[in-house]
């Protein structure tokens, strides 16, 4: 999971954990000059002593994914989140803020939900094509965008979603960590991507703090930095930029959902963070790179050498 110096003392606290039999073998290689090598930082060591502990058995095992997907129990369980963040208004447009360069033109976005972001999305794009599967979240976006003439709705995957079309971006907000096959997903959206045109992805961060809540809202997995660049990679993506999102909502996760087996998404403390903790880190990780966070953004792009789009053809017709 480590990407930096954390990698070391991971392996080793792993290999120790499983007290496997390690055995060593010599290699020739060209050493780097210290001009050259990386210049370890007093920060590196407070992230190998954390890691020492992080991946030995000192640490408690949180519970195992499960491939849970969508369901029924599962798409009511998101619809209460979902009308609690939709009050985060402070949260909701920091993340617009954060990837309002890259959606322009036709944007398509992948499980819109009730709409909040979409509301956003819609502020730089020219049109707006809002999909989700559950019959009670289309009928929220139908409700909400009736009458605009900039947003479409349309109930179905992402396969229903860009049948027919070549778009010039697709974002997926909190709908990645869902999907059974992540890059399989990825690829297929790419096919539909105009060459230079991009998907911007959030997730949320961190094998650590996979909770009950986790699996409760049908979260196959939580990402590292190296897993989510890996899988647009994969998916042939060239990487723009990834990026932690909100530390101290990291903390907060970790207390309310790990530690306590609380859900983190109660109205009154989410209402309270957005108002007066958002506004502050928001200002603060604009312009730093927190080496941890709740969540990760990232935004890939389509390579131009590539030929135009192929958009993809549903195996079956697209609902709505």
């Amino acid at each position: 999971e480590e990407d930096r110096f954390g990698f070391d003392p991971e392996v080793t606290a792993k290999v120790a954990r499983g007290q496997w039999r390690v055995h060593e073998v010599s290699i020739s290689y060209n050493g780097r000059t210290y001009e050259q090598g990386k210049k370890v930082v007093w920060s590196d060591g407070l992230r190998a002593a954390y890691c020492t502990v992080r991946y030995s058995s000192l640490w408690p095992i949180g519970p195992k994914p499960t491939e849970v997907g969508l369901t029924s129990y599962v798409d009511e369980e998101l619809a209460d989140t979902l009308h609690v963040m939709d009050s985060a208004t402070n949260y909701a447009d920091w993340i617009g803020e954060t990837l309002q360069q890259y959606l322009t033109g036709t944007v398509a976005e992948i499980g819109a939900g009730s709409g909040t972001m979409t509301e956003r999305i819609r502020r730089t794009a020219t049109t707006t094509i809002a999909t989700d599967l559950s019959d009670a979240r289309v009928r929220e976006l139908r409700g909400r965008f009736e009458g605009a003439t900039d947003v479409e709705v349309v109930q179905g995957d992402a396969a229903s979603a860009l049948s027919g079309r070549a778009v010039d971006a697709v974002v997926l907000i909190n709908v990645l960590e869902h999907l059974a096959d992540d890059v399989g997903e990825l690829t297929l959206i790419r096919h539909s991507v105009q060459p230079g045109g991009h998907v911007a992805v959030f997730v949320p961060a961190h094998r650590a703090l996979y909770s009950q809540f986790d699996q409760r809202v049908g979260h196959y997995r939580r990402y590292s930095k190296a897993t989510l660049v890996a899988a647009l990679a994969d998916a042939g993506f060239d990487l723009v930029e990834v990026s932690y999102f909100n530390r101290p909502g990291a903390v907060a996760w970790w207390v309310l959902a790990r530690a306590l087996g609380m859900a983190p998404t109660g109205r009154r403390a989410v209402q309270l963070f957005d108002r007066r903790v958002v506004p502050v880190i928001r200002r603060f990780e604009r312009n730093s790179h927190p080496g941890f966070g709740q969540s990760l953004v990232a935004v890939g792009r389509r390579p131009t050498r590539e030929g135009p789009a192929t958009p993809v053809v549903a195996t079956t017709p697209p609902v709505g």
